[in-house]
């Protein structure tokens, strides 16, 4: 019946055209996905060196001068922090260099019941010489039917 409705070369066209798509089907299933593709290769990580310690002072010889001393600075050095919003103690802080967010808010006693952590990435590194605001949750709580603000967050509706 279908060759009565169709030609010989329609027939063709349309069997042609389900091969194709059958067969862009497969490769599709079989293609890597661009996830797979995303994920690089692991790189190896480089051999680590021992770091040598110069020969004690008394060990140089007056012909050989002594190798000059490092300064205390260089291996104590510190970040200067502001910490403020909802911490227990806000004020001005002496962090290690690797400190991070964490640290700085444990240096200010914690964070305070209203403080807001969620958008805070704790594990990133401080720099020097920053301020680090801790942000309050807005919405205190609810009552029933009703949202309870702090004054600071009161809006004012308009009609």
């Amino acid at each position: 019946m279908l060759s009565k409705l169709l030609t010989r070369r329609e027939q063709l066209v349309i069997l042609f055209a389900s091969v194709a798509i059958v067969a862009g089907s497969v490769a599709l299933l079989f293609a890597p996905t661009r996830a797979e593709n995303a994920i690089p290769d692991p790189v190896p990580e480089p051999a680590v060196q021992p770091v040598t310690q110069p020969p004690p002072a008394e060990a140089s010889t007056p012909d050989t001068p002594a190798p000059p001393k490092p300064e205390e600075a260089t291996s104590t050095k510190t970040l200067t922090i502001a910490v403020r919003g909802s911490v227990r103690m806000p004020g001005v802080y002496q962090l290690e260099a690797d400190a991070n967010v964490n640290d700085a808010i444990f240096r200010a006693g914690g964070a305070t019941d209203e403080a807001e952590l969620g958008d805070i990435n704790l594990a990133a590194p401080l720099r020097d010489n920053t301020t680090l605001t801790i942000p309050r949750t807005a919405i205190r709580k609810m009552e029933g039917d009703r949202l309870i603000m702090t004054p600071e967050e009161a809006v004012k509706l308009v009609d």
